[in-house]
C-alpha cells in the first residue's frame, strides 16, 4: 500500500528574488479520507517546531521568510510543477520545499527516489522527487534541501524521470545556544541535499507519537533537531544519520532512510543594514476569500512585521514602521497571538496596540502571521506566532 511523503525544499517569490531570504513551500495532502488527519497534525508540528523555529533564528541574520503553504483542496501535481518550475532564486537564498501525502517507487528499476501523488490517484501525473530537486538546484541558491518523508513501494506503475517532549500552549523561546546552532547549520553550507524516509520497496509508517498521531519519521526529525540545538551541535549528516538510525531501529529494519548530500563550509553571510524606510504593504489583487491570496496577505505582512521588530533600527524609525502598518488594518481590527502548539490564544489586543508593543520591543526573534480575516481589502483580524528571546 502507498502510505506518505514529506518532501522539504524552498522556495523564492518573483518580488523577493533579490532579498536575503529562506523560502519554505509546503504540499500536505490534509484531505486524504485514510491518512489526512495525521496529516493535518504533521503539518501543525512541521511549522510549530521546525519552520517557524527556524525563521526565528535567521531573521537577525537579516533573512527575511517567504512561505507557499499549499494544501487541502489546493494541493495538485499541476500546481507542484508550475511553483517548481517558475520560481527564481538570489545567490545567498535558501531553498526548503516539503511534501506529506502518498508516494510510489513505480515498478523495479530507475533511480532509488519515489515519486508523489499531491492527492491525486492518476498514475499519469505522478511528480518524480529527483525531478523537484534537480529543478530547485538548478535555480542557484545558497542551500537548496529536499526532505522526502515518503513510500516508496514498488508498484505496477511506469516510472518517469520529469514531470519525547510535551505541547507547548505558551510562546516560542529560543536560546542563544539554540539560536547559534541553527545559524551555523543553515548560513554556514552551500550545496545541496536530497533525503527519502524510506528505501526502494518501502513504506513509511504513521500512529500515535509523542506529539499526537503523525507520521514517524517527522517526529523523529522534528525531535532530533530541536535536542540537537539545545545542545549546540547541529549538522546536517549527524542530524540524518541519527533520523536514519531511529526510524530504522523503531520500525525494525522495515523502514530506513536514505539520503545524499553535496555540502560543503562556506561563510555565513553578513546581516544586511536595517530598513530605515516603511515597509508599504500593498494589499494582493486577487480575491481575497481564496486561500492562495491569504498567504500572499500573510507573506506580506510578515515582512513588514520583520522590519517592524528589527533592534538595529532607532526607536523612531521603528514607530514609523508602526504608522504605516497600522494603515493596512481595519479600524476595530484584533490581533491574536497563539501558542507555539494548538489554537490557545495566549494573548489578545487591538492593532494599534499590538504594533505599539512590537514597535518596542528589545526581546522578540519573530512575528509569524499564520491566519488573516479581510474585511474591504484591510485586516479585520490577525493570528500571529511569537517567539523571543530566552
Amino acid at each position: 500500500m502507498i502510505k506518505k511523503i514529506i518532501i522539504l525544499l524552498a522556495i523564492i517569490m518573483p518580488a523577493l528574488a533579490n532579498a536575503q531570504t529562506i523560502h519554505w513551500l509546503t504540499f500536505i495532502d490534509t484531505t486524504d479520507k485514510n491518512v489526512g488527519q495525521i496529516d493535518k497534525n504533521g503539518r501543525e508540528v512541521l511549522y510549530n517546531h521546525f519552520v517557524n523555529v527556524v525563521n526565528a533564528a535567521l531573521t537577525e541574520k537579516g533573512y527575511k521568510t517567504n512561505i507557499q503553504d499549499i494544501y487541502g483542496t489546493t494541493l495538485t501535481p499541476q500546481k507542484c510543477k508550475e511553483i517548481v518550475s517558475s520560481i527564481n532564486c538570489a545567490p545567498n537564498d535558501i531553498v526548503v520545499f516539503y511534501y506529506i501525502g502518498h508516494g510510489t517507487h513505480g515498478t523495479v528499476g530507475g533511480d532509488v527516489w519515489p515519486m508523489m501523488f499531491m492527492a491525486q490517484d492518476n498514475p499519469n501525473y505522478l511528480i518524480p522527487l529527483k525531478w523537484v530537486h534537480d529543478q530547485l538546484k538548478a535555480k542557484g541558491a545558497k542551500l537548496t534541501a529536499t526532505i522526502g518523508m515518503c513510500c516508496n513501494v514498488y508498484q505496477g506503475i511506469n516510472r518517469t524521470s520529469t514531470p519525547s517532549f510535551g505541547v507547548n500552549y505558551g510562546n516560542t523561546f529560543l536560546t542563544d545556544t539554540e539560536k547559534n546552532a541553527i545559524q551555523q547549520m543553515f548560513l554556514e553550507h552551500k550545496g545541496d541535499f536530497l533525503l527519502s524516509s524510506a528505501s526502494p520497496g518501502q513504506s513509511s509508517v504513521g500512529g500515535n507519537t509523542p506529539l499526537g498521531p503523525m507520521d514517524l519519521f517527522t517526529c523523529v526529525l522534528v525531535k532530533n533537531f530541536e535536542d540537537s540545538a539545545s545542545e549546540g551541535s547541529l549538522d546536517w549528516n549527524s542530524l540524518f544519520n541519527d533520523v536514519k538510525a531511529v526510524v530504522n531501529e523503531v520500525t525494525e529494519g522495515q523502514q530506513t532512510p536514505i539520503f545524499v548530500a553535496n555540502l560543503s563550509k562556506a561563510a555565513a553571510t553578513p546581516a544586511p543594514a536595517p530598513t530605515a524606510t516603511p515597509v508599504v504593504v500593498t494589499p494582493p489583487t486577487s480575491t481575497p476569500a481564496s486561500a492562495s491570496t491569504n498567504q500572499d496577505w500573510m507573506n506580506r505582512v510578515g515582512v513588514a512585521l520583520d522590519n517592524l521588530i528589527d533592534v538595529r533600527q532607532s526607536e523612531s524609525a521603528r514607530i514609523a514602521q508602526a504608522s504605516e502598518l497600522e494603515k493596512i488594518f481595519t479600524s476595530n481590527a484584533i490581533v491574536k497571538v497563539m501558542g507555539q502548539d494548538g489554537n490557545v490564544v495566549v494573548d489578545k489586543s487591538s492593532a494599534d496596540d499590538f504594533i505599539g508593543r512590537l514597535a518596542t520591543s528589545r526581546i522578540l526573534l519573530k512575528v509569524t502571521p499564520v491566519n488573516v480575516e479581510i474585511n474591504g481589502n484591510k485586516i479585520s483580524e490577525l493570528k500571529v506566532k511569537e517567539a523571543y528571546k530566552k
